[in-house]
């Protein structure tokens, strides 16, 4: 029988005037990855703070190969061979990925042989799928980069158990998938994965087992090939959900004037803002358009433009057929909703104009 590699009992924490976790239970396995699933404040977060010593628990027990341990700081955990990553990464910009990995390492030299620390990177790197270059300075990384780093970091000092706050929440969706194959290879290597969240596909998609805290309990665990959308759902709120009917989609009328048109936009980069290039864009009354992106792509430069926050470099900006690409912010306000009430009952049969949601 595989005995769990770790184990919480009775885990109580309370803070003024709330019950962060109430008499929570927690088994970890080696070699699977344990999803922590439930809306905010469920009490997740607090419960993996206790783990890694960040928080000390009011009453509880927590077992590491069936002997109790007492986690009172950070450093217990490393010793213990538990490692977090945190949603707010804890790293030097100016320093290179090679500095801020070794600084983290448990007895570090006085003199830092960087050559073989480089070397350990780079076949780590490429035993889990986290190629990073450990020259670069941190300041350069992208968001999925600079969480490769973190989980270096954790790796190269010889963590065992790894728990990962919210890692899917500033990421682009290849970036998840590439992600949970970091997290297959952890698996096949023996690894414990605990990964927090509240996203229902991710969970299906990459967990051994399913633990759901609901109002800072325990609402269920169970095996992810068992588990459904509409459980999980049911356990996070506890109410019972049913399938809704699939609704069609209405078919728009034909012929309609376009709201909004973007033609050839160019924007300069300011600062840390995204310039656009050559954005074309077209919404009709009745559409809603999506725009999707990881921070920073420039999808606040585009509601800026479309607002008239921003001046177009190029191109032009049409709204309701009228060229807007100088009008000020006042009149971009005024006239779009002067013409859209005046226009969208007669031109569009009653469908209301169009929204645009970066």
């Amino acid at each position: 029988m595989n005995l769990p590699l770790l184990v919480l009992r009775g885990i109580t924490k309370s803070f003024p005037g709330v019950a962060a976790n109430d008499h929570v239970d927690l088994e970890i396995y080696n070699s699977q990855v344990h999803a922590l699933l439930g809306e905010n404040g469920a009490g997740k977060s607090t419960l993996v703070k206790i783990l890694y010593g960040f928080y000390r628990a009011d009453s509880g027990e927590i077992r590491l190969n069936g002997q109790p341990v007492q986690i009172r700081s950070p450093h217990d955990a490393r010793r213990f061979r538990i490692g977090m990553v945190f949603q707010d990464f804890v790293q030097i910009p100016a320093l290179s990925v090679a500095e801020n990995i070794a600084l983290f390492q448990p007895n570090l030299p006085a003199i830092l042989d960087k050559a073989r620390m480089i070397r350990r990177i780079k076949e780590v790197s490429e035993r889990y799928g986290l190629q990073v270059d450990p020259y670069a300075p941190i300041w350069r990384l992208s968001i999925g980069e600079r969480q490769k780093v973190e989980v270096l970091k954790l790796l190269l000092a010889d963590a065992q158990i790894l728990i990962l706050d919210e890692p899917t929440r500033s990421l682009a969706p290849h970036e998840v998938e590439a992600l949970f194959q970091v997290f297959a290879n952890l698996r096949r290597d023996g690894y414990a994965v605990v990964f927090i969240t509240h996203k229902l596909k991710e969970v299906l998609a990459c967990a051994d087992r399913i633990t759901v805290m609901r109002r800072g309990q325990v609402a269920g665990t169970l095996a992810g090939s068992e588990a459904t959308e509409s459980g999980l759902v049911s356990l996070m709120f506890g109410i019972a959900v049913t399938e809704s009917p699939h609704r069609r989609r209405e078919t728009l009328p034909e012929g309609r004037q376009p709201l909004l048109e973007l033609r050839g936009v160019r924007t300069r980069a300011e600062g840390e803002a995204a310039g656009l290039h050559e954005i074309n864009l077209t919404v009709f009354p009745g559409e809603i358009v999506g725009v999707a992106g990881v921070s920073g792509n420039g999808q606040k430069e585009l509601g800026d433009v479309v607002l008239g926050l921003k001046r177009c470099s190029r191109g032009a900006k049409y709204l309701w057929g009228q060229d807007a690409t100088r009008w000020p912010v006042a009149q971009v306000r005024g006239d779009l909703f002067t013409l859209s009430d005046r226009n969208s009952l007669s031109k569009n049969n009653g469908v209301a104009p169009g929204v645009v949601r970066p």
